[in-house]
């Protein structure tokens, strides 16, 4: 879900944006990563803070 809500949210954004997502979902640390790949987008930082899993992603392009 966590990934479905986030490509929807950076979809949204215009080129260049850096987005911030935070998830306690233990599955975002592989679900983000790859979703960024996928959609030509860049990942810019992954983080855990305490519970959390913390990225923040650059909008660069277009679905592959």
């Amino acid at each position: 879900m966590v990934v479905m809500l986030t490509e929807k949210f950076v979809d949204a954004l215009p080129t260049g944006t850096v987005a911030q997502v935070i998830s306690t979902d233990p599955i975002a640390r592989i679900d983000i990563p790859a979703w960024v790949w996928k959609s030509k987008n860049k990942l810019l930082r992954e983080d855990r803070e305490g519970g959390a899993w913390k990225f923040l992603i650059e909008k660069t392009g277009t679905p592959r």
